[in-house]
């Protein structure tokens, strides 16, 4: 049986492009993938609203890492001691509780080792890569990099081909 090894979900602000994504990579690099988006109107296109519906999209795709990827996360993996951070920079508990206003991005990992369960907030308004530091993190840096360039392009994918890759 699989296991889950990471997770990752994105979630748009008002000035993103309009997409959800939820990733997840299993423990033989195999993923899940499911992709809600949404086809854009081209020149001559009519708006109407009943088939505005219609240019909602959903994609699902099982397939394996690639290789850069498994690369990177399998070095991430290998440390006996897993010590991500939540927040970089690391917040103090007011900061914390402070109002985050809803129309921004959110990005989230949740790391799954040694029996427990890691998160790991990388939404723009508080992720600072600068803030990584340790062998550890800065491959951790380098894996974030690598899955949002792939899922941009799987993105960029779907948007030209009306949904198939």
């Amino acid at each position: 049986m699989k296991n889950l090894l990471v997770e990752y979900s994105f979630s748009p602000g008002l000035y993103d492009e309009i997409r959800r994504m939820e990733l997840e990579v299993y423990d033989d690099f195999s993923y899940k993938l499911i992709f809600n988006w949404y086809k854009k109107y081209r020149e001559g296109d009519i708006f109407d609203i009943e088939d505005a519906k219609t240019y909602r999209r959903e994609n699902i795709f099982n397939d394996f890492i690639p290789e850069q990827i498994k690369y990177t996360l399998e070095s991430l993996i290998s440390f006996s001691n897993f010590e991500l951070k939540t927040f970089y920079p690391e917040l103090t508990e007011s900061q914390k509780k402070e109002y985050t206003p809803l129309d921004v991005r959110h990005e989230n990992y949740h790391f799954h080792r040694l029996g427990n369960r890691y998160w790991i907030n990388v939404s723009p308004y508080i992720f600072k890569k600068e803030f990584l530091k340790t062998e550890q993190e800065l491959l951790f840096g380098r894996f974030h990099e690598e899955i949002t360039i792939w899922l941009d392009g799987v993105y960029d994918k779907l948007i030209q081909n009306d949904g198939a890759l």
